[in-house]
């Protein structure tokens, strides 16, 4: 088995150490030498351990613009290298905008990771051009393996996407539990919320303490 991850969270800067970040990660502790990381991004990130880097042609600030500026050349990249492997795992639905323009052999199997949906982006007030949502739409469509930690996530894909369900695998994260240290501690006081993490529109911080205090109240 040899396996190629398509992603831009092989090294991200400090701030963008976010769950894209941590699922790169942990492929490449489960996998080792069997997988190669091909990585794109607005710079070099002097991965050491990506086969190949990328810098976008198009460097457009608006993130969803240029996810779909750049689908035909990041699909160009992995056209040509796709004879070397088994399997593909794309992280992030945007990765595979170009596959319908320049499609992958049938012998190669395909792994989606979506990371983040437009349902789940409008909730957060973002704006998505209406293309976007077009290209998620046939991407997903050409799916046959996706993988997901969270189970909203999954409902997006059956309810809003029609995507069936036999193609869909949630499959939690977890946390390296040697970090953990667990104690039973009393409250000397209310208790205090905390929330690590990126902080994005995306994530709904604001909301996410609006409902603490709704449910303090």
């Amino acid at each position: 088995m040899k396996i190629l991850v398509v992603t831009e969270k092989s090294i991200p800067t400090e701030n963008q150490r976010d769950g894209g970040f941590r699922l790169v990660d942990t492929l490449k502790c489960v996998f080792g030498n069997s997988l190669s990381i091909m990585q794109f991004g607005l710079e070099f990130f002097l991965d050491s351990s990506a086969k190949w880097q990328y810098i976008y042609p198009y460097r457009i600030q608006n993130r969803f613009e240029r996810r779909i500026a750049n689908a035909e050349f990041i699909a160009k990249q992995v056209k040509q290298v796709e004879h070397e492997f088994t399997h593909i795992i794309f992280i992030h639905i945007s990765m595979q905008f170009g596959l319908d323009t320049y499609p992958l052999d049938n012998k190669v199997q395909i792994w989606t990771f979506p990371m983040f949906l437009t349902p789940s982006y409008l909730a957060s007030a973002e704006i998505i051009p209406e293309d976007y949502l077009k290209r998620e739409r046939i991407a997903l469509a050409m799916s046959k393996n996706i993988l997901t930690p969270s189970h909203m996530e999954k409902r997006q894909l059956i309810e809003y996407y029609g995507i069936p369900e036999n193609r869909i695998h949630v499959v939690p994260r977890g946390v390296k539990t040697e970090l953990l240290f667990p104690k039973i501690r009393c409250l000397n006081g209310p208790p205090i919320f905390c929330s690590i993490g990126s902080i994005k529109p995306q994530k709904n911080t604001l909301g996410l303490i609006q409902l603490f205090k709704k449910i303090q109240k």
